[in-house]
């Protein structure tokens, strides 16, 4: 079971990679992957540690790269990849930054 709200990231996902690939193929070789999940600082926080998190001396917490990794590359089968088991290598980085948002690079191995 899928619950929907990730389904809806996972179609999210999905068709911005197909307006980005502009209708090329998935790739059939072995792939590389990094993927960069930039979170907000909370504002909740008191400011000594929003400070910290804005010099990257403290990291995201939640959600765990593993989970940040599977819902992307699960989002782009049959689109950037026949399948994510061509992804060989997998880098994740999770960091806070001004907007939050997720970069992924991939290449040719």
């Amino acid at each position: 079971f899928t619950p929907m709200k990730t389904r809806q990231y996972e179609l999210l996902v999905g068709n911005t990679a197909l307006d980005l690939r502009k209708n090329n193929d998935p790739w059939p070789h072995p792939i590389q992957a990094i993927i960069v999940a930039i979170f907000p600082i909370p504002v909740s926080w008191p400011k000594k540690k929003q400070l910290m998190a804005h010099d990257q001396l403290i990291p995201p917490a939640k959600p765990d790269a593993d989970n940040i990794a599977k819902i992307i590359l699960d989002s782009l089968n049959k689109i950037v990849f026949l399948d994510d088991v061509q992804v060989v290598s997998l880098f994740v980085i999770k960091k806070f930054g001004p907007h939050p948002k997720v970069q992924v690079h991939f290449s040719q191995v």
